[in-house]
């Protein structure tokens, strides 16, 4: 079982569990009634221009693990366009982002770029539909010979990338949201946000499927 070091699942209906918001742009940041369990989750309505993420502290980490329930209300249909909706930074250096992009027009990839060399790698290509919840966790080692990342899409392994130069920098903040750089309108949704030290997994069937107390991760 992963030692879990943050979650949170909005169901407080506000950020009180958050270290701070990132709002950049016309941007928008709220807790509304769209989730993937309970009643509440986090939108980020993203114009374009900006950023809109929250950000949670953490003690420094080498190797974490952080799963977020991420739903799109469109997709781009433009070749590279896409979302940024998780970021694993320390003070001054961003380490890593993670991305949703359309690589053709028709497919999809998940998308991750790793800070430390600027280097990016895609998922194999996929059909994704908007409005639909996808349990997307993401594992980060820390390592400047033998780093690792690796994506998970609901439960299943599609991004491997190991024996990479990661930097030396520490993991110490969360930033989910969206940041889109390209004049297109989204709302991006967050729920059932999981920091840990080991893989964590997607939510029993029953569970997602229903408003259930958010003792289970």
């Amino acid at each position: 079982m992963p030692t879990i070091i943050f979650f949170d699942g909005f169901e407080t209906g506000d950020y009180s569990k958050w270290t701070s918001t990132w709002i950049m742009g016309s941007n928008t940041l709220s807790v509304q009634n769209v989730a993937h369990r309970g009643k509440y989750g986090l939108t980020s309505h993203n114009v374009g221009d900006g950023t809109s993420f929250v950000q949670k502290q953490i003690a420094a980490q080498t190797t974490v693990y952080v799963r977020v329930y991420v739903r799109f209300s469109v997709l781009p249909t433009g070749i590279g366009q896409g979302v940024n909706f998780i970021e694993l930074v320390t003070p001054g250096h961003t380490l890593l982002v993670v991305s949703f992009i359309c690589t053709d027009g028709v497919n999809y990839a998940w998308h991750v770029t790793n800070g430390a060399t600027g280097l990016a790698k895609n998922s194999s290509n996929e059909e994704m539909k908007p409005d639909m919840w996808y349990c997307i966790e993401v594992k980060f080692v820390v390592h400047a010979t033998d780093g690792e990342i690796r994506v998970y899409r609901n439960g299943e392994e599609v991004l491997t990338w190991t024996g990479i130069n990661t930097g030396t920098f520490t993991v110490t903040y969360l930033n989910t949201g969206s940041e889109y750089t390209t004049p297109y309108t989204i709302d991006t949704y967050i729920d059932d946000v999981v920091i840990a030290d080991s893989y964590i997994g997607i939510l029993p069937l029953l569970t997602s499927l229903r408003s259930v107390s958010h003792a289970a991760i």
